[in-house]
């Protein structure tokens, strides 16, 4: 599927979802101080695909790998959210700390190996 499939206008039985999701990825990008520019290389995007997302100019849609990697962000947010707390410093000071079970920072992992399902795994295992 091409990277414009990912941003066509959304069906109308998943407006709601899409709305939500973009939303929630625009609360993620402000908690975890993530840069429109990192959040597209999460997902696959491009920059300005994520820009269109922030102002509510267009929607993912279902099913698409972005769709697909949104949620599992969302995922990781929630995962990161129950672990700090809710604290978004401790949260930020995680994704940036460089934990041994993943060889790397978090958000390194995320942002430029494209290992969203080993964060989420080190999230959902035993506390570092």
């Amino acid at each position: 599927m091409s990277e414009s499939a990912a941003l066509a206008p959304p069906l109308i039985g998943h407006r709601q979802d899409a709305r939500a999701l973009a939303q929630n990825l625009v609360r993620i990008m402000d908690t975890l101080q993530l840069y429109q520019a990192e959040v597209a290389r999460i997902l696959g995007l491009h920059c300005a695909q994520v820009a269109a997302l922030v102002q509510g100019r267009a929607r993912l849609n279902p099913e698409t790998p972005a769709w697909i990697k949104a949620r599992r962000l969302e995922q990781v947010y929630a995962e990161l959210h129950q672990r700090c707390g809710g604290d978004s410093m401790a949260m930020y000071r995680w994704l940036h700390l460089e934990l041994a079970p993943l060889g790397a920072t978090p958000h390194r992992l995320l942002v430029d190996e494209h290992a969203l399902e080993a964060v989420l795994a080190c999230l959902q295992g035993p506390r570092q």
